[in-house]
């Protein structure tokens, strides 16, 4: 056997090296380009950032109400995302129960909230009004 046949391992650190040893032109071109593109963009990238960390930061809260359907003037989420209220949100089984209404009976998010609280106040046995409708009970005026 001959030396030519025994092959030393290549080191890897040294092709890196060598890599950008050869190619530092193309390496700078393509880093300058890309810095002139972040540049460029950089509003549209922070408004995109601060978009990302509102859903966050108000995830399964008022945020994601607002995007349901789940305001109107009379019941304004944009202000509670504005002053960055910490609350929850909507309860989800009342959020649920209006989504229900606005689809099977096409009523607006007033209208449904409104049908909501009928509807619970009925099965509660109380009148629009807020007296119940107990024969035993007694009022005083």
């Amino acid at each position: 056997m001959s030396d030519n046949s025994i092959q030393e391992p290549i080191d890897s650190t040294n092709s890196i090296f060598s890599f950008f040893k050869n190619h530092y032109i193309i390496i700078f071109l393509c880093l300058f380009i890309l810095g002139l593109l972040l540049y460029h963009f950089r509003f549209k990238l922070i408004a995109l950032h601060d978009r990302y960390r509102t859903r966050t930061r108000f995830s399964n809260g008022f945020y994601e109400d607002l995007n349901d359907g789940l305001s109107s003037i009379n019941f304004d989420l944009e202000s509670n995302i504005e002053n960055e209220d910490i609350r929850d949100g909507l309860n989800m089984e009342n959020k649920n129960k209006i989504k229900k209404i606005m689809k099977d009976k096409g009523l607006n998010f007033d209208d449904a909230r409104l049908e909501l609280i009928r509807n619970e106040l009925h099965e509660n046995e109380i009148d629009e009004d807020g007296v119940p409708k107990d024969p035993k009970l007694v009022t005083f005026k």
